[in-house]
């Protein structure tokens, strides 16, 4: 009996300590469960991207990008002359919980602007994955699209 409420403890407490090194920032992360991207953002990684590319190349860059991700897929997108919207999905690898992305490309004083967001579908909080979804997202398109 107590070998198997030392085992359990272990587990708990181990668990607990695995979760513990996901969490990146403890005041936002066990009670937020929405990230997005804004231009004044404490973390320079979570600010849109601004490029002098063109939308369909832009949108194009965050297509690419998002194949490149592990578990990440497109949903769906829309584009216009002046704007694309992208719908994604990240999925996580053990308990197969889906985040939903959403990119908006848009032409704004003759640059375009890549913002996003992610949300958790389940839960009251992230243990800072949409962040980490935005960063991952922010870094595959800025590597498509390369130094300008």
């Amino acid at each position: 009996m107590w070998i198997l409420l030392i085992t359990l403890l272990v587990l708990v407490l181990g668990g607990a300590g695995v979760m513990a090194l996901y969490v990146d920032d403890w005041s936002r992360d066990l009670t937020q469960n929405h990230a997005a991207t804004a231009p004044d953002h404490a973390d320079p990684r979570l600010r849109p991207i601004v490029t002098e590319r063109s939308i369909d190349e832009a949108t194009n860059a965050v297509i690419e990008g998002i194949g490149t991700l592990a578990n990440w897929g497109v949903v769906k997108f829309e584009s216009t002359a002046d704007r694309s919207v992208i719908l994604a999905t990240r999925t996580t690898g053990l308990m197969k919980f889906v985040d939903d992305i959403t990119v908006t490309i848009l032409k704004k004083e003759g640059q375009v602007v890549i913002d996003a967001e992610s949300k958790s579908r389940v839960g009251k909080a992230d243990f800072g994955q949409n962040p980490r979804n935005l960063r991952e997202l922010t870094q595959a398109v800025e590597a498509r699209l390369g130094s300008e």
